[in-house]
């Protein structure tokens, strides 16, 4: 997913830190892909120029825990529980300056779900 995202991270002067990805995990290769690719995307699309990306992990008992920090625009509250509905786009989505189907997250936790991702 990063390097996929790599002319967009440049071109957005988003800084990228990555720490502690040192996890092996057995899983379908092409889902897991498709869904980090997809968060990042996010986190690249609603970030302002000169944003920060974070992307660690840390292990709890028996989880591998993956997270994805950015310090864009948002999620609002009222939008936070319904961002995985299908077509929904939240608020902030919705803005003229964003493109957004509000099928992406939604893909995304179709899959995660059927490969036992949360």
């Amino acid at each position: 997913g990063v390097k996929k995202n790599s002319y967009s991270f440049i071109t957005n002067k988003i800084d990228l830190e990555l720490n502690n990805l040192d996890y092996n995990v057995l899983t379908d290769k092409k889902w897991i892909l498709y869904i980090l690719d997809q968060i990042i995307n996010n986190a690249i699309k609603y970030s302002r120029e000169n944003g920060k990306v974070e992307i660690y992990s840390n292990e709890d008992e028996k989880i591998i825990n993956l997270h994805i920090r950015d310090n864009g625009i948002g999620i609002l509250q009222e939008d936070i529980e319904r961002v995985f509905n299908k077509g929904y786009t939240g608020t902030n989505g919705r803005a003229k300056t964003y493109k957004s189907t509000g099928m992406g997250l939604y893909f995304s936790k179709k899959m995660a779900d059927k490969q036992v991702i949360k």
